[in-house]
């Protein structure tokens, strides 16, 4: 007869086998994200004049570097290219992609560190190559693509966000503004290489458009067990707590983080296998606590600590991934949506724990 560990070992091994097999025939890639809107639109679209040095036709003429400087919201910006040294690169043949911070953006920082960062001219370059990339895309390209490099050499990532999108979570004010050499995108925060984007306005990720606003307001006030049944793309994972009778305890005061695979995630699973463990109430808890993180780190903590403990007692490995993270290479689909006890990542793989 089996012992328990023994058969919690064969249910690891074989979900492990099931997996890989279906990693190798089944696309990483979520569903195509919604196509957003083209042209110059969005909320600080408003403050463009019709006409004039600033006009949307004016900036048409004329490279990036002097088109900020002829951008009312794109002052400071203009001042940081030119004690960089990089005026004449922007205004260069291109194509460029530029993701250019407001003048709010900039009044976020402190003053002492905006005013280290253009006294350093390397740091500042840095920094604002950050914000480029080469070649000429159109929103709907850049949401398609998810993450490309920048011309400092680190990732960007990009998620759609209703009719807009998100760049390592900063919003889209305004884009896509074409100028000679390219296309320019207003956006409403300050990107700094090496750090991991905080959402600033709710949960990021190439699946978070299919989640209504509404929906992400409403689970703030339920804990995860009862927020997860309110999810459409958890409907297996609900049905899993419920099998493994772990609902009272995700329901709990927490507070929890909960890697959350979604349906497409199960369904990499053989049914045979997952049926099996939808009847091993005691294997099933086994992995679904492995998806749970005991406290209220933020995502630069987790990937700051590298490798984080779970409910389970198993450890995960956190990877930067763009201005995202991986977890066990399992990529954050949608996060961090904010529930009453803790907050979920919606990610696309079933994690195993260790045997």
């Amino acid at each position: 007869m089996r012992t328990t560990r023994s058969r919690l070992a064969l249910v690891a091994v074989a979900l492990t086998l099931a997996l890989a097999g279906a990693a190798c025939s089944s696309s990483d890639e979520p569903d195509a994200a919604p196509a957003v809107k083209e042209g110059p639109s969005g909320p600080a679209c408003g403050v463009v004049p019709g006409d004039g040095p600033g006009s949307f036709g004016e900036l048409a003429k004329v490279p990036v570097a002097t088109a900020a400087g002829n951008s009312a919201v794109l002052s400071t910006l203009a001042t940081s290219v030119v004690e960089a040294d990089l005026a004449e690169t922007l205004n260069g043949d291109g194509p460029f992609t530029v993701f250019a911070p407001a003048n709010s953006a900039f009044g976020e920082l402190p003053a002492e560190d905006l005013d280290a960062l253009l006294a350093d001219k390397d740091a500042l370059g840095n920094v604002l190559t950050y914000h480029v990339v080469a070649g000429d895309y159109s929103a709907e390209q850049l949401v398609d693509e998810g993450t490309l490099d920048s011309v400092e050499g680190q990732p960007l990532t990009f998620a759609a966000q209703g009719d807009s999108f998100t760049v390592d979570g900063a919003r889209v004010l305004c884009g896509a503004i074409p100028v000679s050499n390219g296309v320019v995108y207003v956006i409403d925060s300050v990107l700094l290489p090496g750090s991991v984007a905080e959402p600033v306005s709710g949960p990021v990720g190439p699946l978070c458009p299919a989640i209504p606003p509404a929906d992400v307001a409403t689970l703030a006030g339920l804990p995860v067990g009862t927020a997860a049944g309110n999810v459409g793309l958890l409907s297996t994972l609900t049905a899993a707590v419920e099998a493994a009778e772990l609902g009272a305890t995700l329901n709990g005061d927490g507070p929890f983080i909960v890697l959350a695979p979604v349906d497409d995630a199960f369904s990499l699973i053989p049914a045979e296998t997952l049926n099996g463990l939808l009847e091993d109430p005691e294997a099933l808890g086994n992995i679904l606590t492995y998806h749970v993180i005991g406290g209220s780190q933020t995502p630069t903590e987790l990937i700051q600590a590298g490798e984080v403990a779970t409910v389970q007692g198993g450890m995960v490995d956190i990877a930067k991934d763009g201005q995202s993270f991986t977890v066990n290479g399992a990529k954050v689909l949608c996060g961090p949506i904010t529930v009453g006890n803790g907050v979920v990542y919606l990610i696309d793989n079933v994690l195993t724990p260790p045997v």
